[in-house]
This record gives C-alpha cells, structure tokens and sequence, in this order.
C-alpha cells in the first residue's frame, strides 16, 4: 500500500527539525516530497531513494536545505525539468544520486548562469532527455576536482566524449558514461595517472579512433572495461599487461577492432570475462600459451581467428559457456558496486 504525504505526516515531522540524518530509502511513499522536509536546515543527509515520490523536484529543495553533503533521490518517478541551477546554494554537497527514475526527467544542460562551489565526490545520474534538441555534459562538472564515482547514463547527450572529466579528477575509481551518443576518440594525457580506477563504462555510444597505446599505463589497477557498441578500431593495447593481475572483465565486442590478441592478454589469469565479439580480430585462436585459470565466459563470435582453443583453457573448473560465440552476454552494465550515502 502506498503512502502518501499529507499535512498531518508533515506535523508529525515537525518534531524531527533539528535532525541531521534522514533516510527514508526503500519504503512505498508517494506523492510529492513533502514541503516539511524544507524546515529541516540542519539536515546534512537526505535519503529518499527507491520510493514512489512524483512531480517536480523543486529548486527550493536545495535552497532551504543548505547544510546538505548528501542528497539521493534515486529510485522514484519525477517528472518536469531539473537544473543544476538549483545546486547554486549547496556548497557543502558531496554526493548527487538520482539514477532509476520511473520517468524521465527534462535536464538542462546549457551553461548555468553560476558559479558552482560545491565539490562533488559522488555523482550519478540517469534516464533524463535533454531539454535541447542536443543535450551536453553540463558545463558546472567543468569546476568538479574531486570526484571518485561519476556516472551519466542513458541521457541522450552528444558531443565530444568528456575525458576531461578523467584528466580533472584522477581519483576516479568508476566512470560510467553508457547509452549517449558521445563521438570523437578516447584521447588521454599520457602523463596521467589513476592507480584507483576500478570500472570504466563508456559502452553504446559512437566513439571511434584507437585505444591509447599506454593505456595500461594510466589505469593499472582497472579491473572492468567496456567500451562495446562503439565504432573504436586499431589493435588491443599491449600495455593490457599492466592490469593483468586486476583485470576481470574486458569488454570490446561490436567495434572495429583488428590484429592478433596481445601476449599480454591471453595470459591474465584473473580475466572473468573476455567479450571479443563482432570485430574483425585475427590469428589464432587462444593459443596453448593462452592462461586463463579464472576464465568463465569467453565470446570470440565474428572476428577471424583460426585454430583450435586450448583443451586445458575448456576445463576450466568456471568455465560456464563451452560453445564460443554461441550464446551472448545478456548484461547491459556491471553493478558490482554499492555505494553507501
């Protein structure tokens, strides 16, 4: 049964106004967030994820609840249109969660007429439609130097891929930018280091040109990569060797990928997932120098390799799919986090 925010529920929390913790996750409350909630300034976390709140997210929210470091929202059915505008007076928040909305929100993306102070540490957002014909990466993450978990997903935004966003905050340890419609090549600084990145998502999109050469010499604990349903081509960087001893998934299917795979590759023995799939990839396939103890789901389907697979890699004590190429991975994204608030 659903529960609905009246002015008596209101009165009830009239006695709760000098909290600094709220959460409210994962209940059957519906309706719009109630107006009471903005009497509570001393508020520093708000939880009101996985419930049945509706209509407008209203800007006053941020304005009145000044004190927050932590605000989720994840998980309900807003509607209407949604400015970062709104975050103008927050300049304590750290974490931004609204993922999982029901409907899909109108987001502005062109340039806010502010200066944002806050420093995020956690951002995620997902299923909003631009409210411009071309929707961008809003231009205030342009300020953010702290952030370790960013995700913007299933939002319909074009342009350059922001690798900015890699270059301005390099203790990223997840980037998930899925299903938009990025373009341009995955160029990074070659001077750059990340030793905390862990998963890195930027799968269905329309990105092309090559994979970094050094590569692995930028992330070299990154356990998770997918950048499949692009239009990426070149070799596999060797320097894949470098998160040999991390790497566990590795997903390139649908691109244009070309050449033999890397010594470097075939030999990662903490590889769970290797998605080759729909690319034009040749030599032999997964030779008996090949090491995979870990290996249990392995797609080489429409590439060009020749030979036979290894017999000691098909007995693999986790080796779950025998017929390579056969069946798909049906996961659209890899959700081996969560992230406490």
């Amino acid at each position: 049964m659903l529960v609905r925010s009246s002015p008596m529920a209101c009165a009830n929390w009239q006695a709760l106004a000098s909290l600094e913790t709220l959460s409210i996750s994962g209940n059957e409350l519906a309706g719009s967030i109630p107006r009471c909630l903005f009497n509570m300034t001393t508020l520093h976390t708000l939880d009101l994820s996985y419930n049945h709140f509706g209509g407008a997210i209203p800007p006053s929210l941020f304005s009145s609840l000044k004190l927050l470091e932590s605000l989720s929202l994840s998980g309900n059915a807003f509607e209407g249109s949604f400015s970062f505008a709104s975050l103008a007076n927050s300049s304590r928040l750290k974490a931004f969660d609204l993922i999982d909305n029901y409907h899909r929100l109108s987001l502005e993306t062109e340039d806010a007429p502010y200066a944002s102070s806050c420093q995020l540490v956690l951002f995620r957002l997902s299923n909003c439609i631009p409210s411009s014909t071309h929707g961008f990466v809003p231009s205030f993450l342009m300020e953010q130097h702290d952030l370790e978990i960013f995700e913007l997903f299933n939002c319909r935004l074009e342009g350059k891929l922001p690798s900015w966003l890699l270059e301005n905050n390099t203790n990223l340890a997840f980037f998930n930018l899925m299903g938009n419609s990025f373009s341009g090549n995955f160029s990074l600084n070659s001077s750059l280091t990340n030793s905390n990145m862990q998963l890195i998502d930027l799968s269905s999109n329309s990105l092309e040109g090559e994979l970094p050469s050094y590569f692995g010499n930028i992330f070299p604990y990154l356990g998770n990569l997918n950048v499949s349903g692009n239009s990426m081509q070149g070799r596999i960087p060797s320097s894949m060797c470098l998160t040999g001893r991390f790497l566990m998934m590795l997903d390139l299917s649908t691109n244009r990928f070309i050449g033999e795979l890397p010594e470097q590759l075939i030999g990662c023995e903490t590889l769970l997932y290797l998605i080759l799939a729909n690319n034009n990839l040749s030599g032999q396939i997964l030779p008996r120098a090949a090491n995979m103890p870990s290996l249990n789901y392995l797609s080489l389907s429409d590439n060009q390799f020749y030979g036979e697979i290894s017999t000691g890699l098909l007995n693999s004590p986790d080796f779950m799919f025998q017929q390579i190429g056969i069946r798909e991975f049906t996961s659209s994204r890899w959700d081996i986090y969560n992230i406490p608030l």
